[in-house]
């Protein structure tokens, strides 16, 4: 199967093209540019770099959520466009569960955190285990001292460490740590940040079912800032 995946939940703009297990194309952009900038022309010389056209494409995985709201709208968007003429299927991926792949078959818990405002992490960890990637803490908008609270409870309970990933890890960290202590590593930048050949893996391996174009869930895990301060302002 040939797939086409991308990331855009947050800074970081991603593109990758795999063919089954093979990795034919990974692209990772962190640049203040927009996802609206930065997306279609990484996509574009991917395609031209390896010959290929979306109808190529057996699979088109994008991820839902968490993250930027306005990150994931631009980067699903593109996923639909992409698949509906040619009848693609899209395969939607959890941002936060995909990212756990950066550290694939890691003997330790893998938390990804990724910051969500308002004092709040978009955050979940899990352990790979003998029969696949399974959830130690769920996903949620989490204060950070009760995700951390969580992995302590999690670590102590499977005799193990903690892998810290995902682009808010690095401001979670020190608060993190002083619950944890030595049982967290803050994990390499290059191996923290999220990325789309990551989303096709997790979209593999899990064998996560596409749909068709229009029917894409989003996993926000919150409602969109925007409308709750609209909301607000509407009761005065």
């Amino acid at each position: 199967m040939r797939m086409l995946a991308i990331e855009t939940s947050s800074l970081v703009a991603s593109v990758a093209v795999v063919e089954d297990d093979l990795l034919l194309a990974d692209f990772v952009l962190q640049h203040p540019m927009t996802h609206s900038q930065k997306l279609m022309p990484m996509l574009e010389n991917a395609l031209t770099y390896l010959g290929l056209t979306i109808p190529d494409f057996d699979a088109i995985a994008v991820t839902i959520g968490p993250g930027s709201f306005t990150g994931l709208r631009i980067g699903v968007s593109a996923a639909k466009g992409l698949a509906q003429p040619f009848g693609i299927g899209v395969v939607p991926v959890s941002s936060l569960r995909a990212t756990a792949y950066n550290a694939y078959d890691s003997r330790r818990i893998v938390a990804v955190m990724m910051d969500a405002r308002r004092n709040e992490y978009y955050a979940g960890a899990w352990k790979f285990e003998a029969e696949g990637l399974a959830t130690v803490v769920e996903e949620a908008a989490w204060p950070v001292d009760d995700f951390a609270a969580r992995l302590l409870e999690a670590a102590l309970q499977a005799g193990t460490e903690v892998l810290l990933m995902g682009e808010g890890a690095a401001k979670a960290y020190e608060r993190v740590h002083a619950i944890l202590g030595d049982r967290v590593t803050l994990a390499p930048q290059e191996m923290r940040c999220q990325r789309a050949a990551s989303v096709a893996m997790c979209a593999r391996l899990e064998g996560i079912q596409a749909v068709d174009y229009d029917k894409v869930p989003m996993n926000y895990l919150r409602r969109p800032e925007a409308e709750v301060t609209r909301e607000q302002r509407l009761k005065g």
